[in-house]
């Protein structure tokens, strides 16, 4: 498993599995701005969340400095 913030985009990434391993085939929005990604088998591939910093606090955040793009402040 990988989580990945994107400053820039203000979004945050959960992706399941090894670097390279499947692909995404469809996307679910099951509310705005949670987008829940499938693979061609149908499993659970990754989760995003968008306008993150609205949606979590910022000390949860900083849980998540491990494998980040950029640091959260």
């Amino acid at each position: 498993m990988q989580v990945t913030y994107s400053k820039q985009a203000d979004a945050l990434y959960i992706r399941f599995g090894e670097d390279g391993e499947g692909k995404v085939a469809r996307t679910e929005e099951i509310q705005p701005g949670i987008l829940l990604d499938y693979d061609h088998d149908g499993r659970l591939y990754g989760i995003e969340v968008l306008d993150v910093t609205t949606r979590v606090p910022s000390d949860a955040l900083k849980a998540f400095q491990i494998g980040v793009l950029e640091p959260v402040s």
